[in-house]
């Protein structure tokens, strides 16, 4: 959040008020201070715009708006000294105007002490102007000087003030919003971990300890339909895993600190995705994910995104397409370049005539599309010209640059 001061400093509507009071102070002062004075109108022209110009000059730079404000004021005192007794002196009534709105400007913008040095500074040049010119009989001017710019000071103070508690009020009422929105979003996180833990993970372990026991509470499995247990009992163990990670990622406000921690599926575990794939029976072809690890190397984040993506097109596969064979290829795509990344294509032939498809929600390629996209890569998926289906992903190597 940036600090109302600053933004108050670097405003634009800041410095053109300024400079627009300063222009309307400059052009009534000059002709009164020639004229009336009878002050040399060039003479009476420099004076009057340097109490302007520091005004301006004090917006953003108060050292050069007091180096300049001082000097305007001791010059106006010297050119109109020889005025009459009669007209105020040592401050004509426009130059005193212009003095109290540099004050006003050091005293909203800057720290206390420029608009208090500044006031001193005046306060001097007014004592030693009465003190070193004979009497003429206007002390009071100089006593309306001090006065006058003295509350202008104390004004701008506290109006500096004001501007600095409501910032402060206006930050804590941010913060305060941040702290509900966040809070709301760890209770929707919990509520969501909660209905996932009631109905997926408590059906996953009704899987995973119905099908590890089966051999024992079962007689008469044979070889074969033991092993289709143990399969289906590593395999809902895995899920399981995974979904005891998903739950403690929901359940911590610090999810992306805690990601890195949690164990995730890479490039190395798509072997073992395929080889519990086959348990099912279907037919699966599938690259060489060990021999490809030690050429290329993957950063977890893309492996992770290739793993995912070859789960979701397999379990797709497996649902709408039983019967069909299967090939999962992985392979580099312009590894020298300076944009390498992996294409990874799942495709499956038609589907046997005698199934019926799964139905489908048809999330999980949209999942896929975000994940890919994150990475900068791009997600294909259409029907074959053999009647089956494929999805084709270009993964990038390289971590896309924020924007």
């Amino acid at each position: 959040m940036i600090h109302p001061l600053e933004q108050l400093r670097h405003s634009a509507w800041t410095p053109m008020t300024v400079a627009g009071a300063g222009f309307v102070l400059a052009v009534v002062g000059w002709p009164v201070t020639a004229a009336v004075y009878g002050v040399d109108p060039a003479l009476a022209m420099v004076v009057t715009v340097g109490h302007s110009v520091a005004a301006v000059l004090a917006v953003r730079w108060p050292w050069a708006g007091l180096s300049l404000a001082i000097p305007a004021a001791a010059g106006t005192m010297l050119v109109t000294a020889a005025a009459p007794a009669t007209l105020p002196w040592p401050w004509p009534v426009t130059s005193l105007i212009a003095h109290c709105l540099t004050l006003a400007v050091l005293a909203v913008c800057h720290r206390w002490y420029w608009s208090i040095s500044a006031w001193a500074a005046g306060a001097l040049l007014t004592f030693l102007a009465l003190v070193l010119t004979p009497p003429r009989g206007l002390l009071t001017n100089g006593v309306v000087l001090v006065a006058v710019s003295g509350a202008v000071v104390l004004l701008g103070l506290m109006v500096r003030q004001w501007i600095l508690i409501a910032g402060q009020v206006e930050k804590a009422q941010s913060l305060s919003a941040a702290e509900a929105r966040r809070r709301r979003e760890l209770e929707e996180r919990n509520r969501i971990a909660r209905e996932l833990h009631d109905v997926v993970a408590h059906s996953m372990s009704v899987i995973t300890v119905q099908a590890g026991t089966a051999r024992y509470r079962i007689d008469g499995l044979g070889e074969q339909t033991e092993r289709e247990f143990e399969d289906i009992a590593a395999s809902s163990r895995q899920a399981l895993g995974e979904m005891r990670s998903l739950l403690a990622l929901l359940r911590t406000e610090e999810s992306e600190g805690r990601l890195d921690t949690v164990p995730m599926p890479g490039l190395v575990d798509v072997g073992d995705l395929v080889e519990a794939s086959r348990a099912s029976g279907t037919q699966i072809a599938c690259t060489d994910v060990a021999e490809l690890s030690a050429v290329v190397e993957v950063p977890p984040t893309v492996g992770l995104v290739v793993y995912r993506v070859v789960q979701e097109a397999l379990s797709n596969a497996l649902r709408h397409a039983a019967g069909a064979a299967i090939t999962v290829s992985i392979t580099p795509d312009a590894p020298t370049s300076e944009n390498p990344a992996l294409l990874v294509e799942v495709a499956n032939t038609a589907p046997s005539a005698t199934t019926e498809a799964m139905p489908g929600s048809g999330m999980g390629l949209a999942g896929l599309r975000e994940r890919v996209m994150s990475l900068g890569g791009a997600v294909a998926a259409s029907p074959t010209d053999d009647g089956g289906y494929a999805v084709r992903a270009r993964i990038p190597l390289t971590d896309p640059v924020p924007t």
